[in-house]
């Protein structure tokens, strides 16, 4: 019973089966870098959701409840869970289409004097 709740504990701690806590977090607040404040908000969500999952499993664990008693509110919590991510994740590609957009915006003015000389040249030609 107690390897069935480490690996439910680990899924749960990382979003993922079977892996390991350090992996998940740097998933789960790697977009902090990105949008501070908003990425933070919701990083501190998953760890609100976190803590009373963990008691939860806790009191699985130490065989204080049944596992019939805490399923509905271990499945609100992970559904709970699992909204948070998806805002982290959305939050996440948002960021990196924007940091696309300025790279391509960047990459456009490098080339900008490139193109209004062969606009004159043309010009000198054709005039």
């Amino acid at each position: 019973m107690k390897v069935i709740l480490d690996r439910i504990r680990a899924s749960s701690v990382t979003g993922q089966p079977h892996g390991d806590g350090a992996a998940g977090s740097e998933r789960n607040t790697g977009c902090c870098f990105v949008a501070d404040d908003q990425c933070r908000t919701l990083a501190e969500q998953i760890t609100g959701i976190d803590r009373p999952l963990g008691r939860l499993y806790d009191a699985l664990e130490a065989g204080k409840v049944t596992v019939d008693d805490l399923s509905p509110r271990i499945a609100e919590l992970r559904s709970r869970r699992a909204q948070v991510q998806k805002g982290i994740a959305e939050l996440t590609r948002v960021a990196e289409a924007k940091e696309n957009l300025v790279e391509r915006s960047a990459y456009v003015w490098r080339l900008l004097p490139k193109g209004r000389r062969w606009l004159a040249i043309q010009r000198e030609k054709t005039g």
